[in-house]
C-alpha cells in the first residue's frame, strides 16, 4: 500500500491494515522491514515528495517569489 497509493498518509494506512495509532505501525513497520514507512517509500518511488515535503517547497517558493 505504501508504494501503490503514495498520496495515502502513513497514518491511513496503519489504520487500514489493523494498527490503532501511526506509532505502533511505525514500530512494526521499522521492526520488519528495519527502515521508517516514509523511508521505505523515499528509496522505492524516486520522484515520491510526502505532503510535508510538497508544502516545504511550496513555502520557500512562495516566500521568495514575494521577496523580489
Amino acid at each position: 500500500m505504501l508504494l501503490d497509493e503514495p498520496d495515502r498518509s502513513i497514518l491511513s494506512i496503519g489504520m487500514a491494515v489493523g494498527f490503532s495509532s501511526s506509532s505502533a505501525f511505525h514500530r512494526a513497520f521499522l521492526k520488519e522491514v528495519k527502515k521508517s514507512p516514509k523511508a521505505f517509500r523515499e528509496e522505492n518511488l524516486p520522484n515520491y515528495k510526502s505532503k510535508e515535503d510538497k508544502m516545504g517547497n511550496l513555502n520557500s517558493s512562495t516566500r521568495y517569489s514575494h521577496s523580489i
